[in-house]
């Protein structure tokens, strides 16, 4: 049992503290931004969570009471104190499920994932070629890949994706929830958008990420270091972009994110990426002969001066896959830090 005597004013002075320190590391970013870095002004928590949801119920436990002190006791079996650190993820000898991979951002994380040693599933809907060619070059890295087929909007594909990637691959440790889909609407032409156009960007959006989860949660404990990245948008965070179903769809998939993170931990960490603008063909499809110019006026929006490509949308997810396990529940922007300037 661990016990921490915590001062509630000096919690409402580290509050104040952090405060301070945000505004001034959002500052200094503005001020010295061009490092040709692609994420910038992002704070992610690094802590215990239980500790965390403790701390939180003391502080309302407090407002109810004059008293200036209170004895805290931690009783979460996920203390520093109860178990021994994990080791942050190797991935060599892992298995992945990535969605969406035949193209763009699922393509370049499935690669990247590939040459860290892991074994992948490479899902696609439509692009089956795209995805046989993806699973090609990931085996010439030296590893195990599969190009499967499966629509994430529906369930009964999820599953039966998962018992494939089980039955061929031998284990699950990584789902990229990356699939997606999107239409073109101007946002103040309420009436073009349709009530199929809600279904499909929901349905593979928001649905299908759950759904997929849903089906891996079981193999993705298992060995007790489970892994989801859901691949979101700045649309999300902003309400910008193709539509708004779309971003309605990115707003939820947040949230899901969060939700997903409270209710799998300990055993699987959910995080998920926030892309901006991503040059290549997807965009170049959607807006035609405005591509070039949008392009260019999110470069002079974005304070490192250029937009992502598919391949730094992937850097940032295997980040979060390696990096500290302590870090969940976030939403990391990846977008040169354009939304600094919004």
């Amino acid at each position: 049992m661990h016990a921490d005597v915590v001062d509630y004013d000096e919690l409402h002075t580290g509050k104040r503290r952090e405060a301070q320190f945000s505004a001034l590391w959002s500052t200094l970013c503005c001020v010295i931004a061009p490092s040709l870095r692609v994420i910038t002004f992002t704070i992610l928590p690094v802590e215990n969570q239980g500790r965390r949801n403790v701390l939180r119920k003391g502080r309302s436990w407090l407002s109810r009471r004059p008293a200036q002190q209170v004895l805290l006791r931690t009783k979460t079996a996920r203390s520093a104190t109860s178990h021994e650190r994990r080791p942050d993820m190797e991935l060599e000898g892992k298995a992945a499920i990535v969605t969406g991979a035949g193209t763009g951002v699922g393509r370049a994380t499935a690669l990247r994932l590939a040459k860290q040693g892991c074994t992948v599933l490479v899902n696609y809907s439509r692009s089956k070629d795209a995805a046989e060619r993806v699973a090609a070059e990931a085996r010439s890295l030296g590893v195990k890949a599969i190009a499967v087929r499966a629509d994430v909007a529906v369930d009964e594909d999820c599953r039966s994706m998962v018992k494939v990637a089980l039955a061929e691959l031998g284990r699950l440790d990584v789902l990229i929830n990356n699939a997606g889909t999107t239409r073109f609407i101007n946002h103040a032409d309420l009436d073009a958008v349709t009530l199929d156009d809600w279904d499909n960007i929901m349905g593979v959006n928001l649905r299908g990420p759950f759904q997929c989860t849903r089906a891996a949660r079981a193999a993705l404990e298992a060995h007790g270091q489970g892994c989801i990245v859901n691949v979101s948008s700045i649309g999300g965070l902003r309400a910008i972009g193709s539509s708004i179903p779309y971003c309605a769809s990115k707003g939820a998939l947040n949230t899901l994110t969060l939700a997903l993170a409270r209710a799998l931990a300990p055993k699987i960490r959910v995080n998920a990426v926030a892309p901006g603008f991503i040059a290549g063909e997807w965009l170049q499809q959607g807006l035609g002969e405005a591509y070039e110019a949008v392009k260019t006026f999110w470069e002079g929006r974005a304070v490192l001066g250029k937009v992502c490509e598919a391949d730094d949308v992937a850097a940032a997810v295997l980040s979060l896959i390696t990096g500290s396990e302590l870090v969940t529940g976030q939403i990391l922007p990846v977008e040169g830090g354009a939304h600094l300037a919004m």
